[in-house]
């Protein structure tokens, strides 16, 4: 009696025959155990092979480039990278508002004067800016 079981190796089916009627039975057993025990080397072997999807990829590098981070600071930077985004870091015209609030702060001005500074500021550092 010969006892025939279809086995997927990798990609392709492979059918093996665990009992032949001319061996011991015990021995078509040990065949069939050793033809599963290959079988599960070999899959696992080609899954570890398998490269990484793209976006498994991009995970991996933003997953990286996180380190360090956490809590919400972490979940928008990785939000962002995973939509190709990059960093956050400031645009100019946010850029150019910190440094023109800064200077503004260091020199105390208040009010009326802080208007006047911070609008010649943003304007001559956007007309710089374009410059360039």
């Amino acid at each position: 009696m010969a006892l025939s079981v279809p086995v997927q190796v990798g990609n392709a089916p492979v059918r093996v025959v665990l009992n032949d009627s001319k061996e011991d039975p015990v021995r078509g057993i040990e065949r069939w155990f050793v033809a599963i025990a290959l079988a599960f080397c070999v899959s696992s072997a080609s899954a570890a092979e398998k490269p990484m999807t793209p976006q498994q990829q991009r995970m991996a590098d933003c997953n990286k480039q996180a380190s360090g981070k956490t809590g919400d600071d972490r979940k928008s930077f990785m939000s962002a990278c995973l939509k190709g985004e990059t960093p956050a870091t400031l645009s100019t015209p946010q850029q150019r508002m910190k440094t023109c609030n800064a200077d503004a702060t260091s020199k105390g001005l208040n009010g009326d004067a802080r208007k006047v500074f911070m609008s010649t500021c943003l304007k001559s550092d956007a007309a710089g800016a374009s410059a360039h």
